[in-house]
């Protein structure tokens, strides 16, 4: 049934876009396409039937908002890509529903302070990967400098190296502090829901 569905919508969508560019051509039906149809589907989480589509979504954002920003966009759709696969399997619809009963039952106002305090340090480490990206994809095109949030850094000095190194070094210690706070805040939130719900019952 799922595979009878899935072709469905595959001929509704083939279909449609023959009528609006008025050409099937290779590139259209090779694997390339086919393994960024995969690529969203895992993003978005397979397990979901709105996973593909929040996958896509999510993926033609990160397309046309990155590639404004840098040439390398391709790069950090694939880290986040493994980044989803090693550590949210279920993909990103997964993790929403994985809070479902806890916002349900209103448990989610324990969760905001951990996850806001994970996601800062977080965050420091991934400017700290797009810092040394960035870097090293200037050197190889032999710009003298490159953008980082808008702040021009220059190209092959130590202090550029150092930014990168000490922000992925601090964000990724601040997280792996502030990870297990995460995860006991969640058990707490999610035995509430379910004290909750059989209270109800």
């Amino acid at each position: 049934m799922s595979f009878s569905v899935s072709g469905l919508f595959a001929g509704i969508a083939g279909a449609l876009f023959a009528i609006n560019y008025e050409i099937v051509t290779e590139e259209t039906v090779n694997a390339v396409t086919s393994g960024v149809v995969l690529l969203q589907a895992y993003i978005g989480g397979i397990g979901f039937f709105a996973g593909p589509i929040v996958g896509a979504v999510v993926f033609t954002l990160l397309q046309t908002l990155l590639s404004n920003y840098t040439e390398i966009w391709a790069l950090y759709v694939g880290i986040a890509f493994v980044a989803v696969v090693m550590y949210a399997p279920s993909g990103l619809t997964g993790l929403l529903m994985m809070h479902q009963t806890i916002w349900k039952h209103g448990s989610m106002r324990g969760l905001l302070k951990p996850y806001v305090v994970c996601l800062l340090p977080s965050f420091v480490a991934f400017t700290g990967v797009v810092c040394i990206l960035e870097h090293l994809h200037a050197i190889s095109v032999d710009e003298p400098e490159f953008s980082l949030y808008n702040i021009m850094l220059h190209t092959g000095t130590m202090q550029t190296w150092l930014v990168g190194i000490v922000l992925l070094a601090v964000g990724m210690w601040g997280a792996r502090k502030t990870a297990p706070a995460v995860v006991d805040a969640y058990g707490v939130a999610l035995e509430q829901a379910y004290k909750n719900t059989v209270g109800e019952s």
